[in-house]
């Protein structure tokens, strides 16, 4: 059984290092192996986040099939952050489930539209959930598309809450 809720305070080290290695085909459990790597890689981005989830700055939901997580999610205020599936989950409709999962959290806390930042050829699947092209930004060495959508329009869900799929 698949469901999406809020990570626990226990989780977010795995949701972090989940979004950094989403194409590593790897099944993450969390270990010490995982608080090494953590430590390791980006982090001081991986403490900014951390730190924001412990104030209550940032919601991470994440994706799980049984007790294992499979997908994760960030809502920064009106931004959508670290949308990412598991590699071996991918192209099974897991990120547009998260994704309206997330707009209706969104809206429910009275978010009026939602913004995004992606790189250029993720912009069709946010398309595809309301989304619209706002500008383009130089970040990093890939082109960025800032888009935003508006949540005052019916969000069509194909899952209820609690969410299980």
């Amino acid at each position: 059984m698949l469901e999406i809720k809020p990570v626990s305070k226990y989780e977010v080290m795995l949701a972090v290092y989940m979004f950094n290695n989403a194409f590593a085909n790897q099944t993450i459990r969390y270990n010490e192996e995982l608080l090494k790597l953590f430590r390791s890689e980006r982090p001081q981005r991986n403490a900014e986040i951390l730190e924001r989830y412990k104030n209550k700055e940032l919601t991470i939901y994440g994706l799980y099939e049984d007790t294992i997580m499979i997908g994760t999610v960030i809502l920064d205020g009106d931004l959508v952050r670290h949308l990412a599936v598991d590699a071996a989950h991918q192209h099974k409709g897991y990120a547009s489930e998260l994704m309206r999962y997330l707009m209706l959290q969104a809206k429910k806390k009275g978010i009026k539209t939602l913004k995004v930042e992606c790189v250029g050829r993720n912009t069709p699947f946010y398309e595809k959930h309301g989304f619209k092209p706002v500008s383009e930004m130089e970040f990093t060495r890939y082109p960025h598309i800032k888009m935003e959508a508006d949540l005052t329009k019916p969000i069509e869900l194909e899952i209820e809450e609690p969410a299980a799929i």
